[in-house]
């Protein structure tokens, strides 16, 4: 099975441009609020700060129905911790992760 993930994003000069213009939190806001456009790795991870995944057996077509599970193992005023796991269908660990975003409220 052939896949492919195709981004498209806007010239960054102009968001770096507007990145020295305004306070930081500003910036940010302006970017979750629509108003700039994301960085081409922000569509895809969001406001991360931190994000790490290990993969410990390999995930194949034959691998079949995989359920993944997650939480929150942290949620703070500015920054939230989670993990991840993803499981095949007897129940073994095919990969885990974490991650550290930052909340903008």
């Amino acid at each position: 099975m052939d896949r492919s993930l195709t981004i498209d994003w806007e010239d960054p000069r102009a968001l770096g441009q507007q990145a020295r213009s305004m306070p930081a939190l500003e910036f940010l806001g302006a970017i979750r609020d629509g108003k700039l456009p994301p960085a081409p790795i922000q569509r895809l991870l969001g406001f991360t700060l931190e994000t790490k995944f290990n993969l410990v057996r390999p995930i194949t077509a034959e691998t079949g129905r995989i359920a993944a599970e997650g939480r929150v193992v942290h949620r703070g005023r500015t920054t939230a911790t989670s993990e991840g796991y993803l499981r095949d269908a007897s129940g073994k660990l095919l990969a885990h992760g974490t991650s550290t975003c930052l909340i903008i409220s």
